[in-house]
Formats: C-alpha cells, structure tokens, sequence
C-alpha cells in the first residue's frame, strides 16, 4: 500500500516536471480572468447546512503560435467541487471553471480550503484560496436589553418603553412572553419572527393602586430558538412630575428637497412637583429650540425642531430626540427617507444690459448656470435674435456642477440704431428661466482724442504716437493732415515740387488743399452730378518739421465730424460717426 502510494506521487512529480519543461520550450500564456476580487480568494460568505453555492472563475489561452494548452484541477478538501477537472485550450479559446461548496457533510463553523490549476502554459500552476461561514438551520433569539429601569415613576400613571427582539437565526422563531406581575403589561404575548428579522415589543407599567416603593417584575420569553428573562424595575413616589410628550414619533417621510423642515415638539408636566431636564439630539441635522426645560404642575413648552436633510447622504435614518428629566430619559423617534433631490435649474442673475453698443462691434457678458439638484439636469435655451449669440444651447449639469454661458453681440448682423429688448428662455427639467437681455445699438464712430504740443494722440481709446503735434498758430489749431485723415478712413496723396498739393480722398468727394494757399477745392464723383466747390479756409495750411498741418475746423467739418475744444488743457476731441451701408 505504502508502495503504490509512493509510485502515484513520483508520477505526479514526473508530470509536474514535464509540464514546466514543455511550457519554457512552448512559451505559451494562460491567463486567468474574472477571478476573486483580491484574485487568489473566493469567499462564499454564509451558507445554511446541507445547502451549496457556485462561483465561476474564467481563463483564456494568450498563445503567439499555434500551441494549445492542457490544464488540470486539483481540489484539497472534499467539499470543494470542481467542474470540469481538465481542459484543452485552443489559441484565443476561454474556459469558465465551476467552483461549488457542498456543505451536506460539514458541520456549523467556519471553513477555509484551496484548489490549484496545473497547466501547460505559463504560469505552470495557479491556487486559489476558499471561505466559507456553514450555520446550522436554526433560529436564535436576541433580546435588546435584559433590564429595563424606569426609575422614580408618579403614582397612578402608566409609563412605556419598547425592547427589540431579534431572530439572529436562519429559521423561522416563535415563542410566547409573559409578564409575572400584574402593573406589568406587554403589548404583544406571542411572535413569530422571519430569519435575520426583528420586532418591537412595548413593555408598559402601571402604577395605578400601588404603594409608594421599589417593585420588581420579571418578563419570561420562551422561543424555539433559547429562552431569556428581562428584569422591569421603578420606585413608585407620590407628588412625582410626570413627563408626556407629543408626538412620541417623526416620521418626515420621503424627502427630495433640501429645504429646512420644522415640526414642533410639546412637553408637559401631568403630575406634581416639578419636571426638567435637557433635550439632547444623536445627530447634527436636529436642531432644537430649546436646550433646557424647567416645567410646573399643568403646564406645557412647546420646542421647535428643524430638520436639515441637505447634509445627509441618500438613505434611510433613524434618529432620536433624547429628553433626559428628573425622573427618567424619554425619546422620541425621527425617521426620514433621504432621496435624490430632483434638478433645479438656478442662474446668477435674470438681467443682462450691455448699455451702449456701436453697431458692427463686439461686446461680451456671461452668466452662471448651476445644478441645485442631484438628478441630472438639462436644459435647452431659446435665443430667437440673430444679433445675439450664445456660446452653448443645450448641455446637461449632474450634481453641484455649474457652467458660464457667455453672450456676445454679434458684429456681423445688419441692425439699425436703437433700444432692443429681448428675453432668452432656458428650459430644463428642473424648472424654466427667463433671461432678459437689452443692448442700446448706437452709430460706429470714430473718436480722436488730441492735445496742442502732445506728440501723443488716442483713437477709440488707443494710444498712437504722433509724427507732428497739433499747434496753436495765430489762434488757429493746426493738425497733422495725413494722421486725422487716414484715421478718418480716408486716402492721402501728397504732390510736392512744384504745387505742394495735398489729395484727400474721402467717401465721395476729393478735397484739394494747398500749402500757403487760403483757398481749397472739393470736387465730387460724377454720379453725384455736383459741381466742385471753392472754400476759404480761415489759415493755410502749412508745413512743420516736413509734415503738412491742416486748420482743424476746416478738415472735421468737411468730413462731417464733431469737433470739441477744451481751452482749459488745449485738449481737442474729434468724433466721426461711420455711416453703414445698409
């Protein structure tokens, strides 16, 4: 027998050597996939006596050349099955490996075996580690409390606690209770209890006709899965205050909305003497009014209690309000159903005024746009004016998440002078806005911003270095022609020797200025059908450090500019107004 043992291990040594020998010659992978969650570890969790319970394991051969791999499933302990035992893979062919506990000959406690997969390919073997939790089919009976103190309690009234009884089992539990004395009621006598289930009983006294002492009660629980004893105390005293609180329960129900909820809590003192004490609450979403109560014969405090369901996470809670008196802890019960918070379309503000705009350019502004929700949010935004244009009109926001939808005037549209007024609608499944947007369109113009003896000079807010400042000559200001012009969108030609003429080609006419000549001429286009025209200027125009300057009045009033003098800085402000071909 020894022999033959002997000769079935060197063969399995043999094998194993040839197996690691073929697979370094071979180079072939096996790879397993869809293992154990920490990949060398199935824990089957809790399974009853006499039951079973698979889980499957999966392997693909990774082959580079034609080569197929063998494999071989080797089980250490008996209740582990494997299913099947061996395998031939083909390249890129999977396999799904059954691995079944069979519990029928285990008894009640916990297990831990291992199985190994030997193959041809690399790697040459694989274990895989196996838990397992075998109860017995049985209930078992668990009793939250096994003394219940209802202290100093007032003569001639019922005071009532409740006691959890559990069924930690894994069969149905049934049983009966009974109470020993006749103050000492219970409000259920029998149960039946669900496997991992449980119950409330309330225990209740009454001490209706009893002597001002300390009693004792007992409460017996026989089950079909133990037995257990709770044991009822108090001292009955006469000119006791006497706690009731209303209501004794607050069940908030389900809550989608982060608003404060406010319920209101009353205390009162039905018997003698005084009552007080102090409010206390087990979570930081409780709040109460009152901290502190101090509450005469008869007399009732009403507390406020809010409830802020913003902080808690999706679930269901249950609370307590905790009111700790001078004869005894009462509590009273909070439930709440946290759901997800439906979407909730918010904006920073409904209100956009661009002011003034000139019309062919750019002006910018934005909003925010957020989810007060947690369910996902979408919105579409309707803009009918084609001189708007929004950076995004349909997009979805999931929770807390904001974004900036930006507004910009378009430059491009054709649009006439004026006040426009329009509202863009933001719809979403959370609620609708509307954004109202107004923009004043004035005429384009040009602006030029001048200073006698400044070489500096500023268009439309921009800085321009200048090659001639602007002069006073015999009270005349005199401007750099070729700068104001060009500016002014118009064309400059200068003819030196022997006319010193100068050309401006502006729109439709042509202005003829001469240097030291009082006198210009401004001729048209032919299809104006106009006669050129003669004009004194009040100086001639003249030339300084080799640039020729012009009378401004002459030249802002022949291109139809506003000119404004400020004696004070000698500063000078010229403003053309573009018309646009429409």
């Amino acid at each position: 027998m020894k022999l033959k043992r002997f000769s079935n291990k060197l063969i399995l040594i043999f094998v194993l050597v040839f197996i690691i020998i073929f697979q370094i010659f071979m180079n072939t992978n096996f790879i397993p996939i869809a293992k154990a969650e920490n990949d060398t570890e199935l824990d089957f969790g809790t399974i009853l006596k006499g039951d079973s319970a698979t889980r499957t394991i999966g392997f693909v051969a990774d082959i580079t050349n034609t080569n197929t791999i063998e494999g071989y499933l080797i089980s250490d302990n008996f209740w582990i099955v494997l299913d099947p035992e061996k395998f031939t893979l083909k390249p890129e062919e999977s396999i799904n490996i059954k691995v079944t506990v069979n519990t029928s000959k285990l008894s009640a406690q916990d297990y831990n075996g291992q199985f190994h997969v030997y193959t041809t390919g690399i790697p040459s073997k694989l274990s895989y580690n196996v838990k397992v939790k075998v109860v017995e089919r049985k209930p078992l009976l668990k009793v939250s409390e096994k003394e219940i103190d209802f202290g100093v309690v007032a003569k001639d009234k019922t005071y009532a606690k409740k006691i959890e009884i559990s069924n930690i089992g894994y069969s149905e539990l049934s049983g009966n209770l009974k109470s020993n004395k006749r103050w000492l009621m219970l409000s259920d006598n029998n149960f039946s209890i669900d496997q991992l289930q449980a119950i409330f009983i309330v225990v209740t006294i009454n001490t209706e006709g009893l002597d001002e002492q300390y009693y004792s009660g007992e409460i017996k629980i026989d089950s079909n899965g133990g037995n257990e004893t709770i044991t009822v105390r108090m001292r009955v005293k006469v000119n006791q205050p006497y706690l009731t609180v209303s209501p004794t329960v607050i069940d908030l129900g389900d809550i989608k909305s982060g608003e404060i909820i406010e319920k209101e809590l009353t205390i009162k003192n039905e018997g003698d003497g005084i009552l007080e004490g102090e409010i206390e609450t087990t979570t930081s979403w409780i709040e109460v009014s009152e901290r502190e109560f101090r509450i005469s014969k008869g007399k009732i405090l009403k507390v406020k209690c809010k409830f802020n369901p913003l902080i808690l996470d999706v679930g269901k809670y249950k609370e307590k309000i905790v009111l700790a008196s001078n004869i005894g802890n009462y509590e009273v019960t909070v439930l709440i159903n946290r759901l997800h918070f439906p979407p909730k379309l918010m904006i920073s503000t409904d209100n956009i005024d661009f002011g003034d705009v000139e019309i062919g350019s750019m002006s910018n502004s934005s909003i925010n746009i957020w989810n007060d929700g947690e369910e996902p949010l979408k919105i579409k935004i309707i803009n009918s004016e084609n001189w708007l244009i929004l950076s995004q009109d349909e997009f979805i926001l999931y929770k807390s998440q904001n974004t900036t939808l930006f507004l910009s005037i378009n430059a491009e549209t054709t649009i006439n002078e004026g006040i426009y007024e329009d509202s863009i609608d933001i719809l979403s499944n959370g609620g609708n806005k509307k954004l109202r947007v107004k923009v004043n369109f004035t005429e384009q113009k040009i602006t030029i911003e001048l200073q006698i003896g400044n070489k500096f000079a500023r268009v439309n807010g921009t800085l321009y270095e200048l090659d001639a400042p602007p002069k006073l000559i015999k009270n005349r200001t005199f401007v750099p022609i070729r700068f104001i012009s060009e500016t002014m969108q118009a064309k400059v030609n200068w003819i030196g020797h022997p006319t010193n003429e100068v050309q401006i080609y502006f729109k439709d006419i042509i202005i003829h200025l001469w240097v030291g000549n009082n006198f210009s001429r401004i001729e048209y286009l032919p299809q104006l059908n106009k006669k050129a025209e003669i004009v004194k200027l009040d100086a001639p125009p003249t030339i300084v450090n080799n640039r020729v300057l012009v009378p401004l009045r002459f030249i802002s009033e022949t291109f139809g500019a506003y000119v404004n003098w400020n004696p004070e800085d000698q500063s000078i402000k010229i403003i053309l107004k573009l018309k646009r071909e429409i």
